[in-house]
């Protein structure tokens, strides 16, 4: 049985996730899933197990999914979407698909004077990613790198 490939993209706003995405998407000829936004918990997990079905032979690039989800709740102070990720991802797993993160730690260039306004901003998701996103990838058992320089090509995949 050919397994589902399914990478899902995750960072905070600006750090060339979406470009990365569409790349990987384009190069490896597999579908490009936007980012649904934000959204009902009950829209988000049927947005969820669409994304993480089995499709032998074609794989998908998310772009952002599970840990956007929790980092920008505890961002915005809101509360997370009462959805067990980690019975998700064991479904899709033993459904064959095969998912992995790609987790963007880079801060976006400093372009403008509004964009160094922003800086506390990016930094504070940074953070949460690091010390929030990190260990619940951990916790999931979902391989996945981290990507912190803006020369890193989507072709590893």
């Amino acid at each position: 049985m050919t397994r589902t490939k399914v990478v899902i993209v995750e960072g905070p706003d600006g750090t060339g996730k979406s470009t990365w995405a569409k790349t990987l998407a384009e190069r490896q000829q597999w579908s490009y899933v936007p980012p649904l936004g934000p959204s009902s918990p009950d829209k988000l997990l049927s947005h969820t197990k669409a994304v993480l079905q089995p499709s032998p032979g074609r794989g998908r690039v998310v772009d952002r999914l599970i840990l956007s989800e929790i980092i920008y709740s505890r961002f915005y102070d809101r509360p997370e979407a009462p959805i067990d990720w980690g019975r998700l991802v064991t479904w899709a797993q033993k459904s064959g698909v095969d998912v992995s993160v790609v987790l963007f730690l880079r801060q976006p260039p400093i372009l403008s004077p509004q964009d160094q306004e922003l800086a506390p901003r990016w930094n504070r998701l940074l953070n949460l990613y690091v010390t929030v996103g990190i260990p619940y990838l951990f916790k999931l058992g979902v391989p996945f790198t981290t990507v912190s320089r803006w020369e890193v090509e989507p072709c590893w995949f």
